[in-house]
């Protein structure tokens, strides 16, 4: 996030929701990014991933 910078109103992709993903998932959020896209091959993970989302 301190690389990209992400800006209000952006669109973030986060490849991967293992813990680093899912930090990654909020701090594109809390930056005010209004779509966050979550790629992950592991379906647990991304059923975890979309259970956060709806909370945030």
């Amino acid at each position: 996030m301190n690389t990209l910078k992400p800006k209000p109103g952006q669109t973030i992709a986060v490849f991967g929701t293992g813990a680093v993903g899912l930090a990654a998932m909020m701090a594109g959020k809390i930056s005010g990014c209004t779509t966050v896209i979550a790629v992950d091959v592991v379906d647990s993970r991304l059923a975890l991933a979309r259970n956060l989302a709806q909370l945030m």
